[in-house]
């Protein structure tokens, strides 16, 4: 009975999750973490580089450079160096230190998902100060019971608000609805261009309950023990489809929600991925993290170059292909868990 017992984080259930693959090493170059804070941080530093490939902030970076442009610059090295080592704490803490800056330089105009990525990078480097001035070495600090439980809080208020928030007339009114909007839209980018659900008063509230239906719905499934994977399934796959918007990207906004899902799986999940993969996981694991990195960086630096013609058009396409790649790979790591457990 005790999985069925309601609230979060799992500490407070007396559920801690052992490390099954523990990596620890002294000093700010390697900190204690378990596997999944690993896939955390590297899908953190992703969607990371997701917001700066969206942002405005990066066109023609290296043509007509602000402060905020060559902060941002910065942050992407320091986020794709987290991508290929995200167990190192360093690179964690300049990025955390940094994101916060950059908000306020972007500010007043700033995304939700932007904000919560604000708030992590807050607690991570309070958490950090905290750990020192306590005279605990920065390396010694517990991700499994500081660090995850934080994040995951500030994914649940934030999820929750956004869920709620979409109860008003607005939302609610297929007409002016921006769900039934970017159904369209996405209906448009995949070739159905002939759905029109705002124009459709049946299927456009039929549309708009439907998604606050899943949202509330992945917010209760969190909630309770036993359903968050299946709670984690839904959300990616709700989100993936989201992000097939061709004409509006919202990678930046759901890579943001799957690394903060990732912290709501439990450990046998990242147990069962690696015996899976057996001797190919760790390759496996760089080949894609480091893929990602690679990519990502090549679509800010072209789109710092402000190209023309032919190569206009790569950095979006880029970006949306890496997105939908490793959206639909999740989706089916996830699936393949649920099903098999």
């Amino acid at each position: 009975m005790q999985e069925h017992k309601m609230g979060f984080p799992d500490e407070r259930m007396g559920r801690v999750d052992a490390d099954p693959d523990p990596r620890p090493a002294p000093g700010l170059r390697h900190t204690p973490v378990s596997a999944r804070w690993r896939w955390f941080v590297a899908l953190w530093a992703l969607s990371l580089l997701f917001h700066l490939a969206n942002a405005g902030l990066t066109s023609r970076m290296f043509v007509s450079p602000t402060s905020a442009s060559w902060w941002g610059g910065g942050i992407a090295v320091f986020a794709i160096v987290l991508m290929m080592r995200p167990d190192r704490l360093l690179p964690l803490l300049l990025v955390s230190l940094a994101v916060p800056v950059l908000a306020w330089l972007e500010s007043p105009v700033m995304g939700n998902h932007w904000l919560v990525v604000t708030l992590v990078s807050l607690g991570v480097v309070v958490a950090t100060v905290h750990s020192a001035v306590r005279g605990r070495s920065p390396a010694a600090l517990d991700t499994t019971r500081v660090l995850e439980p934080m994040a995951r809080g500030v994914f649940f208020v934030f999820y929750s608000f956004t869920t709620l928030s979409k109860v008003n007339r607005g939302f609610l009114d297929p007409i002016v609805s921006c769900g039934t909007y970017f159904t369209d839209e996405t209906a448009r980018s995949i070739g159905l261009g002939s759905l029109n659900t705002a124009g459709s008063p049946f299927w456009g509230r039929v549309v708009v309950m439907a998604i606050i239906v899943v949202e509330l719905s992945v917010v209760a499934l969190l909630v309770i023990h036993r359903t968050r994977v299946l709670g984690v399934f839904v959300a990616v796959v709700f989100h993936g489809i989201i992000g097939l918007d061709g004409l509006h990207s919202f990678a930046d906004f759901s890579s943001l929600v799957y690394a903060l899902l990732l912290l709501f799986l439990p450990v046998e999940f990242f147990t069962a991925v690696s015996a899976r993969l057996g001797g190919l996981e760790r390759f496996a694991s760089r080949a894609v993290r480091y893929a990602c990195a690679t990519v990502m960086g090549l679509v800010l630096v072209m789109r710092g170059s402000s190209l023309s013609g032919g190569w206009a058009d790569f950095p979006a396409d880029a970006r949306d292909t890496v997105w939908r790649v490793f959206s639909l790979g999740l989706a089916v790591v996830v699936g393949w868990y649920m099903v098999s457990r």
